[in-house]
């Protein structure tokens, strides 16, 4: 799938593998060298370390005592032969003491390349009005700084 579709399921693969703690294909999501980038907090860049990345938010939001759900809607795609740009809103919903709240929203920017299947080059995520949640920023910067660039 070179079109939209497959940029599409992509975007849609990253949640369903995150939330479902399924780091190796997680981390296949991007190229090799890709990288996530949270402005103010760094990049992660590279398989190994996107996957040991992962490890630890899951822990994190293990932590919080919550179980998150990752959605991604209002995909914005274009597509140029092999290579893709997409804008799509989030929102990150936990479940804590049996009820539903939204933990964060925003905005993720990617970069995707079409190979084999297509995969992102970077993916950039803004919290709506800079603001994430409270705690989070804190919670993962040592992840940052331990498998990532700090900025």
């Amino acid at each position: 799938m070179s079109n939209s579709a497959g940029a599409a399921r992509t975007i849609a693969q990253y949640c369903h593998t995150i939330d479902d703690g399924r780091l190796e294909e997680w981390a296949e999501l991007f190229e090799p060298d890709g990288a996530f980038i949270a402005p103010g907090l760094g990049t992660i860049r590279g398989r190994a370390n996107l996957r040991h990345y992962g490890e630890g938010l899951l822990g994190v939001l293990d932590g919080f005592g919550v179980g998150a759900k990752h959605l991604t809607f209002n995909s914005a795609i274009d597509i140029d032969g092999d290579r893709a740009t997409a804008v799509s809103d989030f929102a990150v919903i936990a479940n804590a003491a049996g009820a539903w709240s939204i933990m964060g929203s925003g905005r993720y920017t990617d970069e995707l390349v079409h190979t084999d299947q297509w995969r992102f080059v970077t993916r950039t995520l803004t919290w709506y009005r800079d603001e994430a949640p409270a705690g989070l920023a804190p919670a993962v910067a040592p992840l940052f700084e331990k498998f990532g660039e700090v900025q």
